[in-house]
């Protein structure tokens, strides 16, 4: 399983199972001992050396312990850490086409802003089926890059606005990407509130966004999910008042909105299958709020003052709820238990204590979280 990582000095892959195997870390195998790479490429070819091994003790002393952490000069504190996953086996065809037909790199001639590795992204965002991944930066600008790519070609670009070159401001900065279950489309927000979708085709007209969706009573967007396969979208948000919206993209711009609710947060899940949208605030006591889709109302809401969640993830079978907190807490609800709590782990709580930056579950449900210090865990 391959990880990307993105961090204030740009973005690297990891190799999960040979950072656990081949790492030199402490006695208890908490603690990592050796230097972290400071380029894209050489964490890349990291483990090249250990290929074709025969012992584990021909290499660095070893860890079965399922933990992960980055050396904090690598990771500054005071940085966005965000890591996406993907299957390492992709399907031969995928939407009608042969799948490499899909991260083949494309000539890219932008000299006004040349996107490497090393830039930092502000999110990111791995497809569901293909060794593909996305990275958001400033002005507008999405890359699609392929793991374990020697090249560091990028695959496509795609851009907001068709006037990112001249826009020197910040308010087109990306700050969160999604993508659909299929993975043919996807969505992106940026720090003003605005929000758009794409199609993943390879198509020129594809660069920019086929949807804008209007910025009703200049409510702004700082989280979103797809609620089908693509067309039906939910975004909510705290900006102006907390508010959430349900948008389809097939009907004309004037009548896309279908539901709204004056409930909202900064963060949010959708369950498909249970027809609810979990919307999370965490400057209120009210640190989350359900959703019925089909009732058009608010079901619950969850009055704990001591949940300040700042990252939120649902594993892929829908049935937990994981949460990540600013004591570094990482909490375990049971969805089909009217959201009881069923595990929590103090991932980064010590003595020290520092916030979850990002909590995600990968293709086979391991759980992974990272912190404001730069370490990265290995949970579950």
């Amino acid at each position: 399983e391959i990880m990307a990582i993105g961090f204030s000095k740009g973005s690297r892959e990891i190799n999960v199972m040979h950072s656990l195997l081949y790492r030199a870390r402490t006695d208890k195998g908490l603690k990592l001992l050796d230097e972290e790479m400071t380029a894209w490429k050489d964490c890349l070819h990291r483990y090249d050396h250990v290929h074709g091994v025969k012992s584990v003790k021909e290499n660095y002393s070893s860890s079965y312990l399922p933990i992960m952490a980055a050396i904090p000069n690598l990771f500054p504190k005071l940085t966005k850490r965000v890591f996406v996953d993907y299957v390492q086996n992709p399907p031969v065809d995928w939407n009608g086409r042969a799948s490499q037909e899909f991260y083949i790199p494309k000539n890219v001639d932008n000299e006004l802003f040349h996107l490497a590795h090393e830039e930092s992204p502000y999110t990111m965002a791995s497809h569901p089926h293909l060794p593909v991944y996305l990275t958001g930066f400033s002005k507008g600008i999405i890359c699609a890059w392929k793991f374990e790519d020697s090249d560091e070609k990028i695959v496509e670009e795609y851009h907001t606005s068709p006037n990112y070159a001249i826009n020197t401001g910040k308010a087109n900065n990306i700050h969160k990407l999604k993508f659909n279950y299929y993975g043919d489309k996807f969505a992106a927000s940026d720090v003003d509130g605005n929000f758009y979708t794409f199609r993943l085709d390879r198509r020129n007209q594809s660069t920019s966004p086929y949807v804008l969706y209007p910025k009703a009573s200049h409510k702004k967007t700082q989280d979103f999910e797809f609620l089908n396969q693509g067309s039906v979208i939910c975004s909510t948000g705290l900006k102006p008042v907390p508010h959430l919206s349900v948008w389809d993209s097939l009907l004309p711009p004037n009548k896309c909105l279908v539901a709204s609710a004056d409930v909202g947060g900064s963060l949010c899940v959708a369950l498909p299958q249970y027809q609810q949208i979990l919307t999370f605030n965490p400057k209120s006591t009210t640190w989350m709020s359900i959703y019925e889709l089909r009732m058009q109302k608010i079901l619950e809401t969850g009055q704990l003052k001591d949940e300040r969640v700042t990252s939120v993830a649902v594993n892929k079978t829908h049935d937990a709820l994981i949460t990540g907190d600013k004591d570094g807490v990482v909490k375990i609800w049971n969805v089909h238990n009217n959201y009881q709590l069923r595990e929590k782990i103090n991932a980064f709580g010590g003595a020290k204590k520092t916030k979850v930056t990002h909590v995600t579950t990968s293709f086979n449900n391991s759980l992974f979280a990272s912190s404001s210090e730069g370490c990265i865990k290995l949970l579950r």
